[in-house]
């Protein structure tokens, strides 16, 4: 029981410091073209989130980081019900891609990227942009409009965390953040760390 309650301590704590920093990303969020297109790096502590500490924590990392951004920017009347809804998606998403689907570490990346971007990117945030505009284009055309810019951001994503996986794996988050909390009560530190490889594949 211990144990259970300092992973779930743990948890909320890693949970809170992400929150923070989605906001910040949020915050910082550059807007291009009337706000069609955008600079942002809020994939990121919601991708940290899902893989980390699970789906839904990744969940909550996206929804309340994209509020509370619009909160502290002062935005808070151009909440988009779509937007608030993809955030979220962007950590559950590769949280149940991490936790569910048998690849090595790099294929899960890009896979929750691209699905994000497909489900998130491209559909709910491109979606909820296009019905609070003026809808001057048809959706296929506001679409293809944003999509090459959308794509290198995500790929900008994609590289910045190929490059701070491991390192956050390694040197932050303790392996047992990776089992279930059920699991990791009763195993050992060096038996959660089996199950830990083999849940990641490494």
């Amino acid at each position: 029981m211990r144990k259970r309650v300092q992973l779930d301590t743990k948890k909320m704590v890693y949970t809170a410091v992400l929150i923070a920093i989605a906001t910040i990303a949020n915050y910082y969020t550059i807007y291009l073209l009337n706000r069609v297109l955008a600079v942002s790096f809020t994939y990121l502590p919601c991708f940290v989130a899902g893989v980390f500490l699970g789906p839904v924590y990744g969940l909550a990392v996206g929804i309340a980081g994209d509020f509370l951004g619009l909160v502290f920017s002062g935005n808070i009347g151009l909440i988009n019900p779509f937007i608030l809804i993809a955030s979220g998606l962007l950590g559950l998403i590769p949280g149940l891609v991490f936790r569910y689907i048998k690849l090595n570490n790099y294929a899960k990346i890009v896979i929750s990227f691209l699905i994000c971007l497909l489900i998130c990117t491209a559909g709910l945030n491109t979606f909820g942009i296009w019905i609070y505009g003026s809808r001057s284009k048809t959706f296929w055309a506001f679409l293809l409009a944003r999509l090459p810019w959308q794509t290198l951001m995500v790929t900008v994503n994609v590289g910045i965390t190929y490059a701070i996986f491991n390192p956050l794996k390694k040197y932050v988050f303790k392996p047992y953040l990776f089992v279930p909390p059920e699991v990791a009560v009763s195993a050992s530190a060096a038996d959660a760390e089996n199950i830990n490889s083999n849940i990641t594949n490494e």
